[in-house]
């Protein structure tokens, strides 16, 4: 590893000489989750595949959203798959107590959950709202299109590219790890 150029995106390998360019992720559920309650809704559950680093600062940012405005959590586990959020939904109606919204950690999941819901004859986002993450074609070609969050993966890898090449030409000294703010994109599924 010595000498060797280390750039990760999105994750962070704690190795001495490798840089990271993280997405804030905590934060970018937080605006979706914000977004959910400023709508006026009362109850937000959280679907997540919960597997990696990126999921857990999702969930943190979830949870700190809901404590400060005095909300119960409600996490729901998923398989990261369309299935997975449609299973996920179905748990979901299942148990619903009175939640409005669902907050998903991947625009997948989301599709799956609004696939789902139009399944069952819940329209969205009149009677449940829901909101995706990572802006990705799933939330384009969506009816109602999702509401998601764009975490700039363009800026993250062009970020990551520029921070390598200057490792590779011998510049460490330009170098320093960095974290891209994502930012709410509103679809109609909210």
């Amino acid at each position: 590893m010595h000498g060797t150029p280390c750039v990760s995106l999105n994750c962070e390998l704690g190795l001495s000489g490798a840089y990271s360019v993280m997405v804030d992720d905590r934060a970018g559920m937080m605006q979706a989750v914000e977004h959910l309650l400023h709508k006026g809704h009362e109850r937000v559950a959280f679907v997540t595949d919960g597997q990696n680093d990126s999921a857990q600062r999702k969930l943190e940012g979830y949870h700190s959203v809901l404590q400060r405005w005095g909300k119960q959590p409600w996490v729901i586990p998923a398989e990261n798959t369309l299935e997975g959020g449609m299973e996920a939904a179905r748990h979901f109606l299942s148990q619903q107590n009175g939640y409005t919204a669902l907050a998903c950690a991947e625009d997948i999941l989301a599709a799956g959950v609004l696939k789902e819901l139009c399944r069952s004859g819940i329209s969205v986002p009149d009677t449940i709202a829901i909101t995706g993450y990572n802006s990705s074609v799933y939330a384009k070609i969506c009816e109602p299109t999702l509401t998601t969050v764009d975490s700039r993966w363009e800026m993250l890898g062009l970020m990551g590219v520029q921070t390598l090449t200057s490792l590779m030409e011998g510049h460490p000294e330009s170098c320093a790890s960095m974290t891209i703010q994502p930012a709410l994109v509103v679809g109609q599924s909210s």
